[in-house]
């Protein structure tokens, strides 16, 4: 079985061809499920190299913006977002672990939970729309706006 896996530059680019699923050939895969090929390491290496952020704090940070988008987006809407993030469970849990236990429900919040786990304020800056960035481009630009709308 011929396989071949080719990986491009930005956070949720994965180009894939797998020459018996796409009938022989070499075209790539559609962009329905690029998380979900990534596996959970793609957004936090992506948030770690481009923010210069730890890989512990990029998990903290995603498990913080989830913890907001849970208490202020409708649960079909959070249903989106979750699946556009590769094991959130994961990271909701490792928000919880850095002390963020509190509901996050402003902006304010969002950033008080980035301090706590330890980012500059110029990385905490940039981390929420890097993050709404990622879910765009992993589940289309509808449940990016989801995240970049709380931000708001």
């Amino acid at each position: 079985m011929n396989r071949s896996l080719r990986w491009a530059t930005g956070p949720a680019l994965l180009l894939c061809t797998l020459a018996v699923a796409c009938g022989g050939g070499s075209a790539p895969a559609t962009a329905a499920a690029p998380a979900a090929a990534q596996g959970a390491g793609g957004i936090t290496s992506a948030l770690s190299s481009q923010l210069g952020i730890t890989g512990a704090q990029a998990e903290g940070g995603i498990g913080s913006m989830l913890n907001m988008a849970k208490g202020k987006l409708s649960p079909a809407d959070y249903d989106k977002v979750t699946k556009a993030i590769p094991n959130s469970s994961k990271y909701l849990q490792a928000s919880q672990d850095a002390g963020v236990t509190a509901p996050i429900t402003s902006v304010d919040g969002l950033n008080q939970s980035f301090s706590k786990l330890g980012m500059s304020p110029e990385a905490a800056k940039q981390f929420g729309p890097a993050v709404a960035d990622y879910v765009g481009k992993s589940a289309g630009g509808p449940t990016g706006s989801l995240m970049s709308g709380l931000l708001k």
